[in-house]
């Protein structure tokens, strides 16, 4: 079996659209292994 491992995160309502996303993949893959929650500020956006 194979290993995959997918970056998923999200800018808006952040916990309620990961968590929608997990439970996708699980309907699509079946069980998951999944790390702890990360949090990071964004990365290439300037507001100004």
């Amino acid at each position: 079996m194979a290993n995959i491992y997918i970056g998923l995160g999200s800018n808006i309502e952040r916990e309620k659209y990961t968590r929608a996303g997990v439970v996708a993949m699980r309907q699509v893959f079946g069980p998951l292994q999944l790390s702890s929650v990360y949090e990071s500020e964004a990365v290439a956006f300037d507001f100004k």
